[in-house]
Protein backbone atom coordinates (compact mmCIF):
# COMPACT_ATOMS: atom_id res chain seq x y z
CA UNK A 1 0.00 0.00 0.00
CA UNK A 2 0.94 3.34 -0.95
CA UNK A 3 1.84 5.61 1.74
CA UNK A 4 0.79 9.87 2.43
CA UNK A 5 3.43 11.74 5.11
CA UNK A 6 1.40 14.77 6.43
CA UNK A 7 3.76 16.54 8.77
CA UNK A 8 0.78 18.86 10.77
CA UNK A 9 1.11 21.62 13.38
CA UNK A 10 -2.67 21.57 13.43
CA UNK A 11 -2.90 24.88 11.93
CA UNK A 12 -5.76 25.52 8.97
CA UNK A 13 -3.21 25.83 6.66
CA UNK A 14 -2.36 21.68 7.78
CA UNK A 15 -5.86 20.66 8.40
CA UNK A 16 -6.60 22.07 4.27
CA UNK A 17 -3.53 20.20 2.91
CA UNK A 18 -5.25 16.58 5.24
CA UNK A 19 -8.51 17.50 3.25
CA UNK A 20 -6.52 17.31 0.47
CA UNK A 21 -4.71 13.89 1.68
CA UNK A 22 -7.88 12.30 2.86
CA UNK A 23 -9.58 12.80 -0.67
CA UNK A 24 -6.83 10.78 -2.40
CA UNK A 25 -6.52 8.13 0.02
CA UNK A 26 -9.76 7.19 0.05
CA UNK A 27 -9.97 7.64 -4.21
CA UNK A 28 -6.87 5.79 -4.53
CA UNK A 29 -6.19 3.55 -1.99
CA UNK A 30 -3.36 5.38 0.19
CA UNK A 31 -2.13 4.95 3.72
CA UNK A 32 -1.92 8.23 5.97
CA UNK A 33 1.05 8.83 8.16
CA UNK A 34 0.45 11.61 10.70
CA UNK A 35 3.44 13.52 12.28
CA UNK A 36 3.84 15.84 14.59
CA UNK A 37 6.88 17.47 15.88
CA UNK A 38 7.09 18.73 19.15
CA UNK A 39 9.84 21.82 18.57
CA UNK A 40 11.95 21.32 21.27
CA UNK A 41 13.49 24.96 22.62
CA UNK A 42 16.09 24.84 25.26
CA UNK A 43 16.26 27.96 27.27
CA UNK A 44 19.53 28.18 28.98
CA UNK A 45 18.28 30.54 32.24
CA UNK A 46 15.66 27.97 32.78
CA UNK A 47 16.51 24.35 35.54
CA UNK A 48 15.93 21.73 32.89
CA UNK A 49 13.09 20.07 34.78
CA UNK A 50 11.06 22.86 34.06
CA UNK A 51 11.88 22.66 30.21
CA UNK A 52 11.46 18.76 30.78
CA UNK A 53 7.50 19.29 32.26
CA UNK A 54 6.95 22.10 29.75
CA UNK A 55 7.87 19.66 26.90
CA UNK A 56 6.25 16.77 28.32
CA UNK A 57 2.80 18.86 28.66
CA UNK A 58 2.71 19.56 24.93
CA UNK A 59 4.13 16.18 23.95
CA UNK A 60 0.82 14.68 25.73
CA UNK A 61 -1.50 17.49 24.42
CA UNK A 62 -0.49 16.92 21.02
CA UNK A 63 -0.63 13.12 20.87
CA UNK A 64 -3.90 13.80 22.35
CA UNK A 65 -4.68 15.81 19.15
CA UNK A 66 -2.87 13.50 16.43
CA UNK A 67 -5.25 10.45 17.51
CA UNK A 68 -8.18 11.93 17.51
CA UNK A 69 -6.90 13.15 13.95
CA UNK A 70 -6.22 9.44 13.33
CA UNK A 71 -9.41 8.16 14.55
CA UNK A 72 -11.62 10.78 12.26
CA UNK A 73 -9.41 9.17 9.58
CA UNK A 74 -10.16 5.72 10.14
CA UNK A 75 -14.17 6.39 10.58
CA UNK A 76 -13.64 7.36 6.93
CA UNK A 77 -12.08 3.60 5.91
CA UNK A 78 -8.47 5.28 5.58
CA UNK A 79 -5.55 3.46 7.26
CA UNK A 80 -3.48 5.94 9.15
CA UNK A 81 -0.63 5.91 11.64
CA UNK A 82 0.14 8.82 14.02
CA UNK A 83 3.34 9.81 15.05
CA UNK A 84 3.95 12.40 17.71
CA UNK A 85 7.91 13.01 19.03
CA UNK A 86 10.26 15.65 19.99
CA UNK A 87 12.73 17.14 17.33
CA UNK A 88 15.13 20.62 17.26
CA UNK A 89 14.25 20.90 13.50
CA UNK A 90 10.92 20.04 11.72
CA UNK A 91 12.68 19.72 8.19
CA UNK A 92 15.47 17.15 9.46
CA UNK A 93 12.38 15.26 11.58
CA UNK A 94 10.24 15.15 8.12
CA UNK A 95 13.44 14.46 5.89
CA UNK A 96 14.34 11.36 8.13
CA UNK A 97 11.15 9.73 8.24
CA UNK A 98 11.63 9.43 4.93
CA UNK A 99 14.53 7.09 5.71
CA UNK A 100 12.52 4.93 7.92
CA UNK A 101 9.48 4.30 5.99
CA UNK A 102 8.63 3.45 2.17
CA UNK A 103 7.12 7.15 1.70
CA UNK A 104 5.67 7.84 -1.89
CA UNK A 105 4.33 11.20 -1.00
CA UNK A 106 4.49 14.13 1.01
CA UNK A 107 1.40 16.55 1.61
CA UNK A 108 1.84 19.60 3.19
CA UNK A 109 0.16 22.75 3.82
CA UNK A 110 1.16 26.60 3.31
CA UNK A 111 -0.32 29.91 3.59
CA UNK A 112 2.40 32.62 2.74
CA UNK A 113 6.05 33.55 3.64
CA UNK A 114 4.76 36.00 6.04
CA UNK A 115 2.41 34.04 8.18
CA UNK A 116 3.22 32.39 11.38
CA UNK A 117 2.37 29.11 10.35
CA UNK A 118 4.87 29.58 7.17
CA UNK A 119 7.82 30.66 9.22
CA UNK A 120 7.36 27.29 11.15
CA UNK A 121 6.22 24.96 8.87
CA UNK A 122 5.57 26.35 5.46
CA UNK A 123 9.24 27.77 5.33
CA UNK A 124 10.28 24.18 5.82
CA UNK A 125 7.93 23.23 2.41
CA UNK A 126 9.85 24.38 0.03
CA UNK A 127 13.66 23.13 1.43
CA UNK A 128 11.71 20.28 1.81
CA UNK A 129 10.52 20.15 -1.97
CA UNK A 130 14.63 20.04 -3.15
CA UNK A 131 15.83 17.60 -0.73
CA UNK A 132 12.71 14.72 -0.35
CA UNK A 133 13.40 11.97 -2.68
CA UNK A 134 9.58 11.26 -3.39
CA UNK A 135 6.96 13.95 -4.71
CA UNK A 136 5.44 17.00 -2.56
CA UNK A 137 1.85 18.51 -2.99
CA UNK A 138 2.13 21.62 -1.36
CA UNK A 139 -1.48 22.98 -0.67
CA UNK A 140 -2.20 26.27 0.08
CA UNK A 141 -4.48 27.60 2.63
CA UNK A 142 -7.08 29.34 -0.41
CA UNK A 143 -7.16 25.87 -2.18
CA UNK A 144 -10.38 23.88 -2.57
CA UNK A 145 -10.15 20.25 -1.37
CA UNK A 146 -13.23 19.84 -2.27
CA UNK A 147 -12.50 20.26 -6.00
CA UNK A 148 -12.12 17.84 -8.07
CA UNK A 149 -8.32 18.11 -10.30
CA UNK A 150 -9.53 18.23 -13.73
CA UNK A 151 -6.96 20.44 -15.13
CA UNK A 152 -3.33 20.12 -14.41
CA UNK A 153 -0.38 22.16 -15.65
CA UNK A 154 3.32 20.87 -15.75
CA UNK A 155 5.66 23.39 -16.01
CA UNK A 156 8.84 23.12 -17.72
CA UNK A 157 11.67 25.01 -19.82
CA UNK A 158 11.30 21.52 -21.06
CA UNK A 159 15.68 20.37 -20.29
CA UNK A 160 16.16 17.22 -22.05
CA UNK A 161 16.48 15.09 -18.84
CA UNK A 162 12.71 16.18 -17.65
CA UNK A 163 10.73 14.05 -20.49
CA UNK A 164 10.48 11.32 -18.57
CA UNK A 165 8.39 13.08 -16.64
CA UNK A 166 6.09 13.74 -18.97
CA UNK A 167 4.74 10.52 -19.42
CA UNK A 168 4.41 10.57 -15.96
CA UNK A 169 2.20 13.21 -15.31
CA UNK A 170 0.12 12.55 -18.30
CA UNK A 171 -0.33 9.11 -17.17
CA UNK A 172 -1.64 10.66 -13.72
CA UNK A 173 -4.02 12.69 -15.16
CA UNK A 174 -5.40 10.19 -17.63
CA UNK A 175 -5.96 7.97 -14.43
CA UNK A 176 -8.11 10.65 -12.76
CA UNK A 177 -9.60 11.75 -15.98
CA UNK A 178 -7.85 15.69 -15.70
CA UNK A 179 -6.51 17.55 -18.89
CA UNK A 180 -2.78 17.80 -18.72
CA UNK A 181 -1.18 21.08 -20.24
CA UNK A 182 2.82 21.14 -21.04
CA UNK A 183 3.50 24.78 -20.32
CA UNK A 184 6.87 26.65 -21.47
CA UNK A 185 7.06 30.19 -20.49
CA UNK A 186 8.87 32.50 -22.89
CA UNK A 187 10.83 35.59 -20.78
CA UNK A 188 10.71 37.21 -24.38
CA UNK A 189 8.92 37.17 -27.56
CA UNK A 190 12.01 34.91 -29.47
CA UNK A 191 11.94 31.16 -29.22
CA UNK A 192 14.49 28.56 -30.30
CA UNK A 193 13.58 25.94 -32.94
CA UNK A 194 14.89 23.01 -30.80
CA UNK A 195 12.54 23.66 -28.58
CA UNK A 196 9.91 24.37 -30.60
CA UNK A 197 10.63 20.39 -32.12
CA UNK A 198 10.89 19.29 -28.30
CA UNK A 199 7.02 20.36 -27.96
CA UNK A 200 6.37 19.24 -31.56
CA UNK A 201 7.48 15.56 -30.44
CA UNK A 202 5.63 15.29 -27.46
CA UNK A 203 2.42 16.83 -28.77
CA UNK A 204 2.87 14.03 -31.41
CA UNK A 205 3.50 11.05 -28.85
CA UNK A 206 1.32 11.73 -26.24
CA UNK A 207 -1.97 12.95 -25.14
CA UNK A 208 -1.93 16.54 -23.75
CA UNK A 209 -1.99 20.02 -24.81
CA UNK A 210 1.65 22.05 -25.41
CA UNK A 211 1.18 26.03 -24.29
CA UNK A 212 3.25 28.58 -24.43
CA UNK A 213 2.90 31.82 -22.75
CA UNK A 214 4.97 34.92 -22.67
CA UNK A 215 6.09 36.63 -19.33
CA UNK A 216 8.04 38.44 -17.59
CA UNK A 217 9.08 35.56 -15.46
CA UNK A 218 9.14 32.14 -15.26
CA UNK A 219 6.86 32.88 -11.93
CA UNK A 220 4.78 35.31 -13.23
CA UNK A 221 4.16 33.90 -16.38
CA UNK A 222 3.20 30.16 -14.34
CA UNK A 223 1.08 31.90 -11.88
CA UNK A 224 -0.97 33.95 -15.17
CA UNK A 225 -1.11 31.22 -17.21
CA UNK A 226 -2.52 29.28 -14.56
CA UNK A 227 -4.97 31.11 -12.90
CA UNK A 228 -6.45 32.30 -16.57
CA UNK A 229 -6.28 28.75 -17.59
CA UNK A 230 -8.17 27.56 -14.31
CA UNK A 231 -5.56 25.09 -13.10
CA UNK A 232 -6.41 22.54 -10.57
CA UNK A 233 -3.06 21.38 -10.02
CA UNK A 234 0.72 22.83 -11.21
CA UNK A 235 3.63 20.27 -11.79
CA UNK A 236 7.04 21.29 -11.48
CA UNK A 237 10.34 19.00 -11.53
CA UNK A 238 12.81 20.80 -8.84
CA UNK A 239 16.77 20.41 -10.24
CA UNK A 240 19.73 20.03 -8.05
CA UNK A 241 21.05 23.94 -7.83
CA UNK A 242 24.85 25.26 -6.62
CA UNK A 243 25.22 27.07 -3.51
CA UNK A 244 25.52 30.16 -5.30
CA UNK A 245 22.57 29.82 -7.16
CA UNK A 246 20.47 29.16 -3.93
CA UNK A 247 22.21 32.04 -2.41
CA UNK A 248 21.57 34.82 -4.91
CA UNK A 249 18.46 33.37 -6.87
CA UNK A 250 15.04 32.63 -5.37
CA UNK A 251 14.05 29.12 -6.28
CA UNK A 252 11.28 28.80 -8.91
CA UNK A 253 8.90 26.30 -7.05
CA UNK A 254 9.49 27.94 -3.49
CA UNK A 255 8.26 31.12 -5.47
CA UNK A 256 5.25 29.64 -6.45
CA UNK A 257 4.64 27.75 -3.30
CA UNK A 258 4.51 30.59 -1.58
CA UNK A 259 2.53 32.93 -3.98
CA UNK A 260 -0.12 30.81 -5.39
CA UNK A 261 -3.16 29.88 -3.90
CA UNK A 262 -2.62 26.63 -6.41
CA UNK A 263 -1.97 23.08 -5.26
CA UNK A 264 1.75 22.17 -6.58
CA UNK A 265 2.86 19.05 -7.15
CA UNK A 266 7.22 18.67 -7.31
CA UNK A 267 8.99 16.10 -8.32
CA UNK A 268 12.18 15.74 -7.75
CA UNK A 269 14.66 15.31 -10.66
Amino acid sequence: MKTILLPTDFSKSASNALEFAKQLAITHDYKIKLLHIVQTMVDPNMPPEIIDDVLTTQEKEAREHNEQLKRELESAGIEVESITRRGFLIESEILEELTQDNINLIIMGTKGANDLVEKLLGSNASSIIERATCPVLVVPTAANPGKSIKKIVYATQFHGEELPFVERIIEFGNAINAETTVLKINTNEKQEESLINKLKLVSSTHKCRIETYTAVSESTGIIEYAQKYGADLLVMVTHKRTLLEKFFTPSLTKKLAEHSDIPLLAYHG
